[in-house]
């Protein structure tokens, strides 16, 4: 019979594990599995029947354990084929972040980045990202900066902290070479995929400090966008400030 894996967490987590639904421990134990690399994305899992067996608990109990992850995003169902671990590439939303759109014709801005800052700071130094990440006082954050174009105007900043360890892989060259999403490069070069985020907006101005690090007029009005990624397990592994000058574009989520 399939039991959890609980035995490291307080008495009051395992009692209320316990009480969960069947359906709903396979899940995390799915879910744990994803996270310690077993499965990557765009791998197939096992059959429900051999994954049934392999747990020992009903096919029911797997598809709808299935069904739910499905629902979430973290897998991906393909009817006579199989169920595989979302990848980015092969999700609906794969142009879904930063989209910028020129306010005149409404049409996206296909606009290029430029690294123009890359180093690796202890948490204390980066503050509320740091505790936003969970980090430890003696972990190290990798702190990039980088800068929107199109047709040779800035249109926004993008500031990035990231855990060194689980980034490990990042190298400010291959930061600075990759063109196209941030999280497809993420799912094929790290090995880390982002299945959720959490964004806060907000209207600002540009202040000095900030316009200084683009083609920006101080002043100029923007839109902050603060955002927090998480791999699988809930976990936050991207903190991410980004600042879309509003003058001549919007920013659709």
């Amino acid at each position: 019979m399939f039991e959890p894996a609980v035995s490291h967490a307080p008495s009051n987590y395992s009692e209320g594990f316990a009480r969960q639904p069947l359906y709903s421990q396979v899940r995390q134990h799915l879910l744990k599995e994803l996270a310690r690399g077993v499965w990557r994305a765009g791998d197939m899992l096992p059959a429900e029947k051999e994954l049934a067996q392999q747990l020992g608990v009903s096919l029911g109990t797997v598809r709808k354990a299935f069904a739910s992850l499905a629902d979430e995003g973290v897998l991906c169902r393909k009817q006579g084929i199989g169920t595989f671990v979302q990848s980015f590439r092969m999700s609906a939303y794969t142009n879904q972040f930063h989209r910028f759109f020129y306010d005149k014709t409404n049409d996206i801005v296909p606009f290029t980045m430029r690294l123009v800052r890359y180093e690796t700071v202890a948490a204390e130094e980066a503050g509320v990202a740091a505790e936003v990440l969970g980090l430890s006082p003696e972990a190290r954050v990798i702190h990039a900066l980088r800068v929107y174009s199109w047709m040779n105007e800035d249109v926004g900043i993008s500031e990035l902290w990231l855990p060194a360890e689980r980034f490990s892989r990042m190298t400010q060259q291959n930061l600075a070479n990759h063109e196209g999403s941030l999280y497809s490069y993420y799912e094929t070069e790290l090995g880390v995929t982002i299945v959720d985020t959490h964004d806060c907006i907000k209207a600002k101005c540009f202040t000095w400090k900030q316009a200084s690090i683009g083609r920006f007029q101080v002043g100029a009005p923007y839109l902050e966008l603060t955002r927090v990624g998480y791999t699988y397990g809930n976990e936050p592994v991207e903190y991410r400030l980004s600042y879309c000058s509003s003058e001549k574009f919007h920013m659709v989520m």
